[in-house]
């Protein structure tokens, strides 16, 4: 207590001495308060301070100010202490070292090291000594290292990249950022720094830089200015310009002019912020030549520079540049190719219509019989020639893409029926059947090719007859599927041919393939017919095929789109007056007998099937009814065993049987068959293959009867048929031709002037009066277009009409339409075949006031009395004999050119019966002639009656065209 007293009374007087002693006393109190705190001395010393502070105001408020500021240290310690717990954690953490070093005059001594030096450098922090760290540099880095020391005590700072050693022996790269701290006086005191382990950012740095150094593009960093910061090697090696050379320079300047500005287009897009961009330009090379450069550039926004990579697409651009040089010359190709294949078309045409023309001219003089035999045989080799050229030219024209498909109206079943009975004959003559089977679901009304359509069935079926020596060769059409406005039909041709090996089909379809190539081939062809066929097929849209087995057969298939027609097109047939009509079909082949089936069931008719004449009369023997239960028989004429004349025979002689109503069906072209069945009282004769409508047709004719029809008189016949001498213009540039036509019309009984170009054809119709031109379309002045324009235009003036035909040897498409745009009547192509344009001459220059005495080519009313007054029975025999007779013709030819007598006595005679139905005079007695000549062995003048024979038979058909298109 008294200890406590003399304190007290000393604290006073020494507070009382000196205010500052005042502030000392109490300072070192709070500081050490904690000696007295909580006791009573502690509490009245306290109080007598307080007292004496309270005596003096300075020294109370000075004691507040230091008693705050004792409190503010406080506070500062313990949030300093936080920090070092937080920056020692986060140390801990730091991917650097952090160190610091004591500088002892030239001697770095540790100081202290941050824990993870361990885990990141794998050394504990004990291990650290003065010359830890110079000893553990990779030799090649220790200069840089030491020189990174010596400027830290220059400019106070330094970083550095070495390789550092680690306890297993490798060596990392790290890199070392320094610090250096001075004294008050600048003296160095310490080194404070950071190991960062950089060795994959190193390594990726040094990928990066062999990318650079070895890439095949042009890299270059560029600044916004348009110069060039740095580039690698690749610049040197594209464009022969050195390093320096390029950074010296504004990379615009090595720019094609013509490219400058979409350079400095992208350029500026780079500085709005864009991040890549894509262009290509032109740069120029050392030797002054230009390569182009594909650029991809990447700027990221706020930074005054870009990357850029450079790609030579020179040769890309080279080759775009010739792909596109070299479709405009295919362009020109194909243009100068179409033009080619017109020229060709005329070239040879033109001399081939010489070769014919004047082929038939000779063989209708006085020839013997080695001259008849020389020219036939050169007239026949011309026609076979002829349609090798147009099977080259329509393989020309589809691979110049020049072939288009023409879309029209075409009743299906009818098209396939005059297409197959064309080839009637031939099959015919091989003595096999052909027949034609669509399905009932398929069709009729259909929108499409008609000839390019018909063009490929007789190539697969002409195929198949050549290839087939007995059996049948078949056409069957399905519906493949169907859609709202088309259909998909398929067609498959089959025969029982030779058959073709299985590593041939696919190649049968290439062109000039053909299945036997070799010199002694047995059939012959250009090998062009399958390849223009399955080129056509896909023009319309499908695919073509073929199965085969070979000894047994081939079937070729092949589909095409077409459209239908729309609904109600055409109306629905009326079959009433056949519903329930029982018809006995006799027919030793069954698809023959399945495709009659077919047809009649769907007509409502009854039918029963008999596969041969034996089997028929025992159908018919055996009704329990005395009379035939059939109102119509289908009786084939040739089968094997009995034939159907013979079974008719057997009907006829039936008491029971004999008014049984017998249509009969040939295979043949025999005429004399037509006599046959007149004999017999058959009512029709009808060729296989038949024609659905025309089937239809002579059921419903031969089951009614119809009433003869007034005749027309002779004298009108005359009028009908017969053309008056003309005075016809040729124009025409090449000689042959003119003297060919000169020759032709004259001995036909017409006055003939000839113009040689198209310049004196003008001023001869402008001067002149004719009643027809024959106009080639290519002369030379002017073409035949432009002629026949002219004389359009001024017969607009001055009335009249010329009657104009073309004649024209092009074959492309179109040709036709362009003539009769250009005001032409007709349209004949050439090699001209003269029948054809007599009959376009006589359609042409028809007129009433002919001359009464005319003799015409058929006695009109005398053909009708022949059948009955039936001209539907007539118009049946008409399409037979179309169809047959210049098959006929053919046979007489090479039979002439043979020498062999007895095969044009036979062959004459069997044309000869044909007509006689016709009453066809003049035909007829020119038969006859030949019949005869062949009788007596003598065939010098036979080539040239034949010729005369084929002009009347020509003017037969026309006549009884008309007769029949003007419904009698």
């Amino acid at each position: 207590m008294d200890a406590a007293i003399v304190l007290v009374i000393a604290v006073i007087v020494y507070a009382l001495s000196s205010a500052f002693h005042v502030n000392m006393i109490l300072t070192d109190w709070f500081e050490r308060k904690e000696l007295i705190d909580g006791t009573i001395t502690g509490r009245i010393v306290e109080l007598l301070v307080a007292v004496l502070i309270a005596a003096s105001a300075f020294g109370f408020l000075r004691w507040n100010q230091l008693r705050k500021e004792v409190l503010l240290r406080r506070q500062a310690e313990a949030e300093m202490k936080d920090a070092r717990e937080k920056l020692s954690r986060m140390i801990a953490k730091s991917p650097a070292v952090i160190y610091a070093l004591r500088v002892d005059g030239e001697v770095l001594a540790p100081l202290w090291v941050s824990e993870n030096l361990e885990s990141i450098m794998k050394y504990h922090p004990s291990s650290m000594s003065s010359d830890w760290w110079a000893s553990h540099l990779h030799p090649d880095d220790r200069q840089s290292a030491m020189a990174s020391m010596s400027d830290l005590f220059v400019n106070g700072q330094s970083s550095t990249e070495y390789r550092f050693l680690l306890p297993d022996g490798t060596y990392r790269w790290v890199g070392d950022e320094k610090n250096l701290v001075r004294d008050a006086n600048g003296r160095p005191i310490e080194v404070v720094g950071s190991w960062t382990d950089i060795t994959e950012r190193k390594e990726a740095r040094s990928e990066r830089e062999r990318i650079f150094t070895i890439s095949r593009d042009a890299i270059c960093i560029a600044g916004m200015d348009g110069y060039l910061r740095d580039l690698n090697p690749m610049w040197e090696t594209l464009f022969g310009f050195s390093r320096e050379e390029f950074m010296a320079a504004p990379f615009g300047e090595f720019v094609h002019p013509d490219d400058r500005e979409i350079a400095r287009r992208e350029v500026a897009l780079l500085r709005t912020g864009r991040e890549t961009l894509s262009f290509e330009c032109r740069v120029r090379c050392r030797d002054g030549s230009y390569r182009w450069i594909l650029w991809t550039a990447i700027s990221r926004n706020g930074d005054d520079y870009f990357y850029a990579s450079g790609r030579d697409i020179t040769e890309r651009k080279l080759n775009e540049i010739f792909i596109r040089e070299a479709m405009e010359a295919a362009e020109a190709a194909n243009r100068a190719k179409s033009e080619f294949l017109a020229n060709m078309s005329h070239e040879i045409r033109t001399p081939m219509n010489g070769i014919l023309g004047m082929t038939e001219l000779a063989l209708d003089t006085d020839l013997t019989v080695a001259q008849t035999e020389y020219l036939t045989t050169v007239h026949s080799s011309a026609e076979s020639l002829l349609n090798i050229i147009n099977d080259m030219l329509d393989f020309s024209k589809i691979e110049a893409g020049k072939l288009e498909l023409n879309h029209y109206d075409l009743h299906l079943r009818d098209s396939l029926g005059d297409t197959l009975r064309a080839l009637a004959v031939r099959a015919y003559q091989k003595d096999l059947e052909l027949a034609c089977h669509l399905l009932p679901n398929v069709p009729d009304n259909l929108v499409g090719d008609s000839a390019r359509l018909r063009q490929v069935v007789v190539n697969l079926v002409a195929n198949a007859i050549k290839f087939t020596e007995r059996g049948e060769v078949v056409l069957h059409v399905e519906t493949e599927h169907e859609e709202d406005d088309h259909v998909m039909l398929r067609f498959t041709v089959s025969d029982t041919g030779i058959g073709i090996p299985a590593d041939r089909l696919e190649a049968i379809f290439h062109a000039f393939t053909q299945v036997d190539s070799s010199t002694t081939r047995r059939y012959g062809g250009t090998g062009l017919g399958l390849a223009i066929s399955a080129q056509l097929v896909e023009m319309m849209g499908g695919r073509i095929w073929v199965e085969s087995t070979l000894g047994v057969g081939s079937r070729f298939h092949f589909t095409i789109r077409m459209a239908r027609r729309p609904a109600g097109y055409s109306k629905p047939m009326d079959l009433d007056d056949l519903r329930g009509l029982s018809v006995l079909v006799v027919d030793d082949n069954a698809t023959n007998r399945r495709i009659l089936e077919e047809l009649l069931i769907g007509w409502n008719m009854l039918p029963v099937l008999a596969e041969s004449g034996a089997r028929a009369l025992s159908i018919l023997e055996s009704s329990s009814s005395m009379v035939s239960p059939f109102s119509l028989i289908l009786l084939d004429a040739n089968m094997p065993e009995m034939d159907g004349f013979t079974v008719a025979e057997h009907i006829n002689s039936n008491p029971n049987l004999c008014g049984t109503t017998i249509m009969m069906l040939s295979s043949g072209g025999l005429m004399e068959d037509v006599g046959r069945c007149r004999d017999l009282g058959i009512s029709l004769h009808l060729t296989k293959p038949i024609k659905s409508s025309d089937l239809l047709t002579a059921i419903r004719s031969t089951l009614r009867s119809a009433a003869p029809r007034k005749e027309p008189s002779v004298e009108k016949l005359q009028v009908m048929t017969h053309v008056r001498p003309l005075r016809v213009l040729v124009a025409e540039d090449n000689p042959v031709n003119q003297l060919l036509a000169r020759r032709v019309l004259e001995k036909d009984g017409h006055a003939v002037v000839v113009a040689e170009n198209g310049l004196l054809a003008l001023d001869l119709l402008l001067a002149g009066t004719f009643d027809l031109v024959l106009m080639d379309v290519q002369m030379p002045e002017l073409d035949g277009l432009q002629v026949t324009r002219m004389v359009r235009e001024r017969e607009r003036a001055s009335g009249g009409h010329v009657i104009i035909i073309a004649m024209t040897a092009h074959a492309l498409k179109g040709d036709r339409e362009r003539c009769l745009e250009a005001g032409m009547d007709g349209f004949i192509p050439k090699p001209i075949r003269f029948p054809k344009l007599f009959e376009l001459m006589e359609e042409l220059t028809a007129k009433d006031d002919l001359p009464a005495g005319a003799i015409p080519a058929f006695d009109r009313p005398q053909a009708l009395a022949q059948t009955g007054g039936d001209v539907d029975l007539m118009r049946d025999l008409y399409d037979l004999f179309v169809s047959g007779s210049a098959e006929r013709i053919e046979e007489i030819r090479g039979a002439i050119a043979s020498g062999a007598f007895s095969a044009v006595e036979f062959a004459a005679h069997k044309l000869k019966g044909s007509m006689t139905v016709f009453a066809a005079g003049p035909a007829c007695a020119l038969a006859d002639e030949l019949e005869t000549m062949a009788r007596d062995g003598d065939l010098t003048n036979a080539g040239a009656t034949c010729v005369a024979m084929e002009r009347e038979v020509a003017r037969l058909r026309w006549e009884v065209g008309m007769m029949l298109d003007a419904g009698v």
